[in-house]
């Protein structure tokens, strides 16, 4: 291949073929490629700049076949998951990276996106080097030409620290609920006007009622206080006073 120029003055990429000929002369014909060359070039610039994106995603980008075994990982999955080279994970079962009921969830997202959908779940799967991790993941179909799934894109995000929040929030919570409900006195918690949300064992054994039946009633309501209408008249009042004081001083 050469270029040449047209006598427009643009350039033209020809490419040659040449056959022997007898008495050592030589046929050569010539096609010009040069939008062949063209779309070749952007199709490339093309693929270099969204390979590009998506290597820069801070999340875990997997490519995987339709029995979606593995087929690439990008460099920042790479080292998300802590592999260190590929090719020892490389055409291996994605699924069977995940245990028990996650296993299960993957199976499924898998399932959905080999057939045009797109699936998502939250599981825990360690890293290649046993480091503990929770993934936010969502599995959609890579479409061939005729548009129909030809590969599948699992994109993973590390949760790992958002899940360790949420543990410790419910410890705590489950902490302070057993400290609520072996107070002695009546503690409850209710909206500005009055409405129970929470209540302790106190009340529950007191009232002999459930915890669904109290919450959502108004504090004066509950068989503690119904018995008197001027008790619950004094904590309608006494609910106003807080609720308008805590109004004035919010902020």
């Amino acid at each position: 291949e050469n270029r040449y120029r047209h006598k427009d003055g643009s350039w033209r990429v020809l490419s040659w073929k040449s056959v022997p000929q007898p008495g050592g002369l030589m046929y050569a014909v010539a096609r010009d490629v040069t939008e062949e060359m063209r779309v070749s070039n952007a199709l490339r610039a093309s693929e270099a700049y969204n390979r590009s994106i998506v290597e820069s995603s801070p999340d875990s980008l997997k490519l995987l076949s339709l029995d979606a075994r593995l087929v690439h990982m990008t460099p920042v999955g790479c080292r998300l998951w802590e592999v260190d080279d590929f090719s020892s994970l490389e055409n291996t079962d994605w699924i069977s990276l995940w245990k028990g009921g996650d296993q299960a969830m993957a199976q499924r997202a898998v399932e959905a996106a080999r057939t045009g959908g797109r699936g998502r779940f939250q599981g825990k799967c360690p890293t290649l080097k046993g480091s503990p991790r929770w993934w936010d993941v969502a599995v959609t179909p890579i479409l061939d030409a005729a548009g129909q799934p030809e590969k599948l894109l699992a994109v993973a995000r590390d949760i790992t620290e958002q899940k360790v929040r949420d543990e410790a929030l419910r410890e705590s919570e489950l902490r302070l609920r057993s400290i609520l409900d072996n107070l002695v006195p009546f503690v409850g918690e209710m909206s500005p006007d009055g409405v129970l949300t929470e209540v302790n064992c106190t009340v529950l054994k007191i009232s002999g009622r459930p915890r669904a039946e109290l919450i959502g009633k108004r504090l004066e309501e509950i068989s503690l206080f119904s018995h008197s209408p001027a008790v619950q008249t004094q904590l309608r009042a006494d609910i106003e006073v807080v609720a308008l004081d805590c109004a004035i001083n919010d902020p």
